[in-house]
């Protein structure tokens, strides 16, 4: 694993995490407008606009600035194929930091650990110095029954369930807390 100025790069055995390229454009769109990957994230469709618009805002974009979501592209690391991405943000609480993630991994490429090995390697990045850790967070809709088996089978422990705590696409939804503890 290793950091190149203003960017995030880690390498597992099969995968590359870090920047997106305009080129994956296409992809990206492609993967985050399907049904089964937006149910349960924040947007209904997601176009190319959207894809571009995203993409070309990471180029100025600090990925270690708080309390700002940065997105890290997936990479199959034989091929350099896009599958899927990370959302990461960390935040100031109190003397610590800590670390919020959101992720999307492309259908075709489901149910063959790839989520899991990403993210195995970036709560090891988040937990190594310089700038450690003490936690990692994720909020899920607990209708989400694959993130939440995904979560559990990474040592995340539930922390709360809000119930029909946010609106969410025209319905009251429950969002539950899932943490890591890095320390």
């Amino acid at each position: 694993m290793s950091n190149f100025e203003n960017t995030i790069m880690i390498n597992t055995d099969r995968l590359m995490i870090g920047i997106f390229t305009p080129d994956d454009t296409y992809k990206l769109a492609a993967y985050r407008n399907l049904r089964d990957v937006a149910l349960y994230q924040s947007w209904e469709q997601f176009t190319l606009a959207d894809a571009e618009k995203l993409i070309q805002s990471l180029r100025s974009a600090d990925p270690f600035a708080l309390n700002q979501w940065y997105q890290l592209a997936i990479r199959i690391k034989q091929t350099g194929e896009l599958i899927g991405d990370i959302g990461v943000r960390r935040f100031s609480n109190g003397p610590s930091k800590d670390a919020e993630i959101g992720f999307s991994l492309d259908p075709s490429f489901q149910k063959q650990g790839y989520m899991r090995e990403a993210l195995q390697s970036l709560i090891a990045w988040f937990a190594a110095p310089p700038n450690p850790v003490r936690r990692v967070v994720a909020s899920v809709d607990p209708r989400n029954t694959n993130c939440l088996a995904l979560l559990t089978a990474l040592h995340f422990e539930q922390e709360a369930h809000h119930r029909q705590s946010y609106w969410f696409k025209g319905e009251w939804a429950d969002d539950m807390i899932y943490v890591r503890r890095c320390e």
